[in-house]
């Protein structure tokens, strides 16, 4: 309701007759573009660190698994060469 109040208030309000320079205007509008960002670096931070988390987790499940194929590959060479041809 306030909401409805506010927005016909502000349609037929009268207009100012005020110089707004181009000092002005740009103030104005680095204060919005730096509030704009600061919403946007604060929602990315809040999603980042999890994603990046999960990521970590992720990256080194796959490297402990690679190392273990690893492993497992050079023991089965291993075994080859120590029974020998005739074997």
């Amino acid at each position: 309701m306030h909401s409805i109040i506010l927005t016909v208030l502000m349609l037929i309000s009268a207009n100012a007759h005020a110089y707004v320079g181009p000092g002005m205007g740009l103030g104005i509008l680095g204060a919005l573009l730096g509030g704009i960002m600061a919403v946007l670096l604060a929602i990315g931070g809040v999603f980042w660190y999890p994603i990046k988390r999960l990521l970590k987790k992720r990256k080194t499940t796959e490297s402990v698994s690679n190392e273990q194929e690893a492993v497992d590959h050079e023991e089965s060479k291993n075994d080859d060469h120590e029974q020998g041809p005739g074997e």
